[in-house]
């Protein structure tokens, strides 16, 4: 039932609100495609790099040509983000002049000068190296500098520096030499300090256990002993009792006899009378 003066609400104005209730989904970002290697329009006054990457890898070139598209198409997004970023007024294009750019090319160039050539180094360009040598190549351009060299240097690999170790002389030579005849020196006698108390302790040990083994040997004969020793009064006891026992019974027997030839004077045969 419902209360006087409402009107019941249609179901069509009831969805309305029932839709805006429910969250909205938030839409995920779509995934980057690096194969789109699509140009932009160039911004006027723009400081323009050009790059020429190998594209198509997989259809126009040989079988024996194994590349991967993907790590070209890769690096020259990674190049165009660290470029603009670190370089004011900046923009890249990649194949602009050409639409078939030559097998394994990753080619940097500004006006038609080299700055880096993936060709003439085999190597391909680090990211961060190579935005500081864009860097000085502008530098070098506007300053009226020679850039030939650019297109031959070869970029160096992020690695650590070699550290040259300098040759030491015959004095230092020969107090390394002290040096280290003293560590070893050192490390023979504390071996022959832990090999002698090695065999302190084992002689210890030894010892030891002979010591223990005397003594349950001199115990166990002083067992045996006492054994032995109760075991002969036992038998000299018991041989005692026997003796008295048969002293006893010949003395018994002894007087026996003496008593039966007492007793017979006074026996009579039957039928006889005593003599008067």
């Amino acid at each position: 039932m419902q209360p006087p003066g409402e009107q019941p609400q249609e179901e069509g104005e009831q969805k309305p609100k029932e839709e805006q209730q429910q969250p909205q989904k938030q839409e995920k970002p779509p995934a980057k495609n690096y194969l789109d290697l699509s140009n932009k329009p160039i911004p006027p006054n723009s400081t323009v790099i050009h790059f020429e990457v190998c594209i198509n890898c997989q259809k126009s070139h040989s079988f024996c040509t194994q590349h991967d598209e993907l790590r070209y198409a890769k690096l020259y997004h990674d190049f165009k983000e660290a470029v603009e970023a670190a370089i004011p007024n900046s923009f890249c294009v990649v194949n602009f002049s050409t639409n078939k750019p030559s097998i394994g090319a990753f080619e940097i160039t500004h006006q038609n000068k080299i700055i880096y050539s993936k060709k003439n180094s085999g190597l391909f360009p680090a990211v961060a190296p190579t935005v500081d040598r864009i860097k000085r190549f502008l530098d070098d351009l506007q300053n009226g500098k020679d850039v030939k060299g650019y297109a031959t240097t070869k970029e160096k690999k992020q690695e650590k520096p070699i550290e040259k170790k300098s040759k030491p002389t015959f004095q230092a030579y020969i107090k390394m030499k002290e040096e280290e005849f003293a560590r070893q020196e050192a490390i023979r006698e504390e071996n022959e300090r832990k090999r002698k108390e090695q065999e302190e302790k084992e002689e210890k040990e030894r010892q030891e256990r002979e010591r223990i083994e005397a003594e349950n040997k001199k115990k166990a004969e002083e067992e045996a002993a006492k054994k032995a020793e109760e075991e002969k009064l036992k038998k000299e006891e018991e041989d005692k009792i026997k003796a008295e026992e048969a002293a006893k019974k010949a003395e018994e027997a002894k007087n026996n006899p003496q008593n039966q030839e007492g007793e017979k004077p006074n026996e009579q045969p039957q039928g006889e009378k005593p003599a008067q």
